[in-house]
């Protein structure tokens, strides 16, 4: 080899390390699983629990929308969501460091439900000796859950069946409320409407867990 192709071998080898600090491959290429690694997940839509007038498409459209939500939580870039076939999404995560967490977290399957909450003055009728609500002592038709507010995490007592549940709702939707602050705004389809007219008219003064 001649000495002006030493010297160009040389040159180019300074020039290539120099473009690859001041533009770091890593962070300008996108790199797939079979690169960065990660986990590639494909979900299904479970139609035979779909109410009997939802659609299958409107129903993976919100299924869809849901998981790119709970991905955004995840603090990812470039994740790959997309439909595959009338009831499919695939999911691919590059870079996903703790891959069981993150199946937990866009596999899970929320659960929406509106339950009367019991008042203190019938709840005196199951306390114990101590004064203190005996879970033990509870009717099959009240149960404890577990509630998250200003105050803290504590349980609350509500009726064991549930008024109407997520399979009653057209829609919700995140808007501000007279302070400015976040709320949930939702539409209730027309048998949720009149199950909820109902509840609210025969119960006045009492509480919607």
């Amino acid at each position: 080899m001649s000495r002006q192709q030493i010297i160009a071998v040389i040159v180019t080898a300074l020039i290539g390390a120099s473009l690859y600090l001041i533009y770091p491959l890593e962070e300008n290429i996108k790199l797939g699983l079979d690169l960065k690694g990660g986990i590639h997940v494909v979900l299904e839509v479970d139609d035979t629990k779909l109410p009997p007038k939802a659609s299958l498409e409107d129903a993976l459209a919100k299924s869809l929308e849901i998981i790119r939500r709970r991905v955004d939580g995840l603090g990812l870039t470039e994740p790959v969501i997309q439909p595959q076939g009338d009831k499919w999404i695939v999911v691919q995560l590059p870079g996903v460091q703790d891959p069981a967490k993150a199946k937990k977290i866009i596999g899970k399957t929320a659960r929406l439900e509106f339950r009367m909450v019991v008042e203190p003055e019938e709840l005196v009728l199951y306390q114990g000796d101590d004064g203190t609500l005996n879970p033990e002592y509870l009717p099959d038709d009240i149960r404890m859950m577990r509630m998250k507010d200003e105050d803290g995490e504590r349980e609350i007592a509500v009726r064991a069946k549930a008024s109407l549940d997520g399979s009653h709702l057209k829609n919700a939707t995140v808007t501000m409320d007279n302070f400015g602050g976040p709320q949930v705004s939702f539409q209730l389809h027309e048998e949720g409407r009149e199950i909820f007219s109902q509840l609210t008219f025969a119960n006045v003064g009492s509480r919607l867990a």
